[in-house]
């Protein structure tokens, strides 16, 4: 599944936290590393663009040459028997240069830093790294630092687009010998919502807790179904069950458990075509402190 990865850099060391994690997957199954650099750019305004008449130039900060040498020194320092290592050079807009040559090298993965020659702490909106998950076609890993991935979280709602993601983690844990945890998020609001009961009933009779009852049974046949569908993989696999707000439950989970991925679809139960401002994707994005993997699910998911 993953014969081919590409690896976005800017030359910077925080960005190339990135290579480890490429470089052990790519041992463990035979995988293909393109090696991407984009020339920094910028926009210079000049007074006719503000005008209107024309629009800003594009500067390149960095020679293509440069640039080139730095992958090449990158290749011929990782390249083994057993790992395959390409260069490529993008123009333009960095976060539309990797996704022209996701889709030019058909890869398999993106694997990227959040952060890289800014220094900054964490992706923000209009960042890189939020334009290249709204538009890659390919799961896109997320890395904060270069910390081996040995323990996963992949989140589901119960949907067939959150449930997109499993078989991609279940493959990375399998080739990275990592283990696994499904975690659901139940919302509070959610039992009263289903039964049409006033707050004396739900007090007097205790409705509320009948119904908890229930739907964490009901959760917990889902994940044991889960975990039998892909106990093939080989893969150690535990559940949990936590109620809740999703994203803050889940940057709670993953943070007391010390993970170093969390999994996670670009959409679940609501269907919405792409994540947007104030997701819970896009929540457990900003607030993760270990690496994200955010899986887009295909239109054969959207339409079951």
């Amino acid at each position: 599944m993953f014969a081919k990865i590409l690896v976005p850099l800017d030359g910077s060391k925080l960005a190339e936290q990135a290579l480890p994690t490429a470089l052990k997957l790519a041992t463990a199954v035979g995988s293909e590393i393109v090696l991407m650099r984009v020339p920094q750019y910028h926009e210079v305004m000049t007074m006719a663009s503000v005008g209107g008449e024309m629009p800003p130039i594009a500067v390149d900060g960095t020679d293509f040459a440069e640039a080139e040498a730095y992958l090449n020194d990158l290749r011929q320092l990782w390249q083994t028997n057993d790992i395959t290592l390409s260069v490529r050079l993008g123009e333009g807009d960095p976060a539309s240069a990797i996704v022209d040559i996701a889709t030019d090298e058909q890869v398999d993965l993106i694997i990227m830093s959040t952060h890289g020659r800014t220094g900054l702490a964490r992706w923000a909106m209009g960042s890189v790294a939020e334009k290249v998950l709204r538009a890659a076609q390919v799961p896109v890993i997320v890395t904060r630092d270069d910390r081996p991935i040995e323990k996963m979280l992949i989140t589901l709602d119960g949907s067939n687009l959150a449930s997109a993601a499993i078989e991609p983690a279940m493959r990375l844990a399998q080739a990275l010998g990592a283990r696994v945890t499904l975690l659901r998020v139940q919302p509070y609001e959610s039992y009263a919502n289903r039964l049409e009961i006033d707050e004396y009933m739900r007090f007097e009779y205790g409705l509320d807790k009948s119904l908890e009852d229930l739907t964490r049974k009901r959760i917990r046949w889902y994940l044991e179904d889960v975990m039998d569908q892909y106990a093939q993989f080989g893969v150690p696999i535990q559940y949990a069950i936590v109620m809740g707000f999703a994203a803050d439950e889940i940057l709670t989970y993953a943070e007391k458990e010390e993970l170093d991925l969390v999994v996670m679809s670009t959409h679940g139960r609501t269907g919405l075509r792409r994540w947007v401002y104030g997701s819970v994707t896009e929540k457990v994005l900003r607030g993760a402190h270990c690496g994200v993997m955010v899986v887009r699910p295909t239109a054969e998911d959207s339409n079951t």
